[in-house]
């Protein structure tokens, strides 16, 4: 059994589909997994050394029927952060930003929220850039990263960003 300096819940939100890219990144041991029956949940955990200091991130992941959702208040609780995934930013994705700001607040107060943007690789025409972003979410999140799917074997570096952000955060607060 391994002793941890620090563990970390986080809780992951956003489209299926998204989470299912990000889990694969993360963890690609899970792409040809099969399904585990959960109620409602899934779990995954990651040990990173980060600054001398072993760390456990485990991340809950809702699943996204409307019958678990009504439990997101009971996953909220004791999370040290919250991950929120997208694959682009619209009207529809903004009021469930909106949402999520509010339930996140309400149930497990002032915690980090990160909007993590997949993106798939493309010409910079198409390309919604981070500078247009930031201002349109920055009321309902802390941090914000951005992958494009193309660049996946970075995944220590962002996984490694997520857990500064939170242990900043919990460091400052």
């Amino acid at each position: 059994m391994t002793d941890y300096d620090i563990v970390f819940k986080v809780l992951l939100l956003g489209e299926n589909s998204v989470k299912k890219k990000l889990i694969n990144i993360i963890f690609p041991e899970t792409i040809n997994s099969p399904p585990t029956i959960t109620l409602g949940i899934d779990f995954y955990s990651k040990e990173i050394n980060y600054e001398g200091k072993e760390i456990k991130m485990m991340i809950w992941n809702p699943i996204r029927a409307d019958r678990f959702y009504i439990r997101l208040s009971q996953f909220l609780k004791d999370s040290h952060g919250v991950i929120i995934t997208c694959d682009g930013i619209d009207s529809k994705f903004l009021h469930k930003l909106s949402e999520w700001n509010q339930i996140i607040r309400q149930y497990a107060g002032e915690i980090p929220i990160i909007l993590i943007r997949l993106e798939k690789k493309h010409d910079n025409s198409q390309r919604e850039n981070k500078e247009d972003i930031i201002p349109l979410v920055k009321n309902y999140i802390t941090d914000y990263i951005e992958i494009l799917i193309s660049e996946i074997e970075e995944k220590n570096h962002f996984i490694r960003e997520m857990v500064k952000i939170i242990l900043n955060y919990h460091t400052d607060a």
